[in-house]
C-alpha cells in the first residue's frame, strides 16, 4: 500500500536497479513486477539481524584496499608507484563502463520484455484459451503469422513447448565445464576434506554451509557460507550477514566477484559440484586468498585418524 515503506521500497529499486535474479532470462518477472522474492530477502536479512549497512562494508573495503596498495609503494620506485596508480586507475574505469554497459543492457531487455507482455495480452485477445505466457514459448516469426492472420492456434505450441520445458528443468545441470563429462549426480561423489577453486575476494572465513537450491537459501544466519552455483549479483544484499560465498561457477572478473570484494566478504569461485560435496548445515572455512575450502569435520576426522 502506499506509505513510507512503499517509498523506500521504489527508492531500493531505483538505487539497485530494477533487474531481478538470472536478470538476462526475459520471462522472469523484474521485482518492480513481483516483489515476492525481494521481500523474502529482506524478511531473511531481518532474521539475521545484520550489524552494518552495506555503505560501512564498501567503506572498510575500499579503506582496506587501500591500505594494501599504500604497503606495496615503499618497495617500489617512483615510476613504479605510478604505473601501479595508472593500472588501478584503468581498471577502475574498466569497472564502471562495464556497470554502465550492464545498466543500458538490462534496461533492453526490460523494454524486450515489456514488448513480449504486450504480445502475451494480445494473444490473449485473440484466444481466450489461458496460455500462460505464451508469448515466451513462441519465435517472432511464428507470433508475426498469427497477428496477421488473426487466428492465433498456438495453444498447441505452447503446451508441447511447456511440456519440454518441464522436462529440461527436471533434468541434471550440465558439468560446469561443458565439455564430454558425466552430468552432475551421475557418479558417486568421493568424500574429500579440502575443495579447491579461484580466489576472488580476500579473507578467510569459517561458517555454517548454507545451499541455494532455488532463489534464495531456505534460512540464514550471520556467519554463515552461501553455497550457490552461480553468484547472482541480485543476492549481493544477503552479504551483509553471509560469512563468505562458495560458487560452482565465476571467475575473478564475473560481477559477483566484483559485489563480494565491493562488500569485503570471503569467496571462492570455480570450485567443481560444490553443491554435491558439501551438505546444507556442515562447517567450512573457506580462504578467498588461496581458492581454499576446508571441510572442518573430514579435517578434523583425518587429522584424529592420523595421530600416532
Amino acid at each position: 500500500p502506499d506509505g513510507w515503506g512503499r517509498g523506500a521500497l521504489g527508492q531500493f529499486v531505483s538505487r539497485f536497479g530494477d533487474v531481478c535474479f538470472a536478470p538476462f532470462e526475459l520471462s522472469v518477472p523484474r521485482w518492480r513486477e513481483d516483489a515476492r522474492d525481494l521481500f523474502e530477502m529482506f524478511a531473511l536479512l531481518v532474521e539475521a539481524k545484520p550489524t552494518e549497512t552495506g555503505e560501512a562494508l564498501q567503506r572498510h573495503a575500499h579503506a582496506a584496499a587501500d591500505a594494501e596498495l599504500a604497503s606495496y609503494e615503499p618497495d617500489l620506485s617512483a615510476m613504479e608507484r605510478r604505473m601501479l596508480r595508472l593500472l588501478v586507475d584503468r581498471m577502475k574505469d574498466l569497472f564502471r563502463h562495464r556497470h554502465m554497459i550492464d545498466r543500458l543492457l538490462f534496461r533492453a531487455l526490460g523494454l524486450l520484455r515489456h514488448v513480449v507482455l504486450d504480445m502475451d495480452r494480445r494473444l490473449r485477445r485473440l484466444d481466450p484459451i489461458d496460455l500462460g505466457k505464451g508469448a515466451f514459448h513462441c519465435s517472432a516469426e511464428r507470433l508475426s503469422k498469427s497477428f496477421k492472420s488473426g487466428r492465433p492456434e498456438l495453444g498447441r505450441v505452447i503446451r508441447m513447448r511447456e511440456v519440454e520445458r518441464d522436462h529440461h528443468a527436471a533434468e541434471p545441470a550440465p558439468p560446469i565445464t561443458f565439455v564430454a563429462s558425466p552430468p552432475r549426480g551421475g557418479i558417486p561423489i568421493v568424500e574429500a576434506g579440502t575443495l579447491r577453486g579461484i580466489g576472488v575476494s580476500a579473507g578467510v572465513a569459517e561458517g555454517r554451509v548454507r545451499i541455494v537450491e532455488r532463489l534464495l537459501p531456505q534460512e540464514l544466519e550471520r556467519g554463515d557460507i552461501l553455497v550457490v552455483t552461480t553468484f547472482d549479483p541480485a543476492l549481493a544484499p544477503l552479504c551483509l550477514v553471509a560469512g563468505g560465498v562458495i560458487s560452482e561457477a565465476g571467475g575473478v572478473l564475473s560481477l559477483g566477484a566484483e559485489a563480494a570484494r565491493e562488500l569485503a566478504v570471503p569467496a571462492v569461485m570455480s570450485v567443481e559440484s560444490a553443491g554435491l560435496k558439501l551438505r546444507d548445515g556442515e562447517r567450512v572455512r573457506i580462504d578467498g586468498t588461496r581458492g581454499v575450502v576446508q571441510r572442518l569435520a573430514l579435517t578434523n576426522r583425518g587429522s584424529e585418524s592420523s595421530a600416532p
